[in-house]
């Protein structure tokens, strides 16, 4: 097996927004951000699916107008 080091997801607040950086990296797995007001296990919506371009960086920015958020990224392998 191969590992090799990513950096890690940064958030941020930008414009009032809360946001997340990560690197798209692997083309063998799907990349999900999701947000949410809580953090029960089903209030979780996804904001976006292997976003940006492979190799790059990418940053999501979540557009709710609530004042209360929090960002995940999800990294899943089939």
């Amino acid at each position: 097996m191969l590992f090799f080091s990513i950096p890690s997801p940064v958030s941020e607040i930008l414009n009032q927004k809360l946001q997340i950086t990560f690197l798209r990296a692997r083309p063998d797995v799907t990349y999900i951000v999701e947000a949410s007001s809580g953090l029960s296990a089903d209030s979780w919506t996804t904001l976006a699916t292997n976003p940006g371009t492979l190799g790059q960086s990418v940053t999501v920015t979540d557009t709710s107008s609530n004042s209360k958020r929090f960002l995940r990224l999800k990294v899943t392998h089939p």
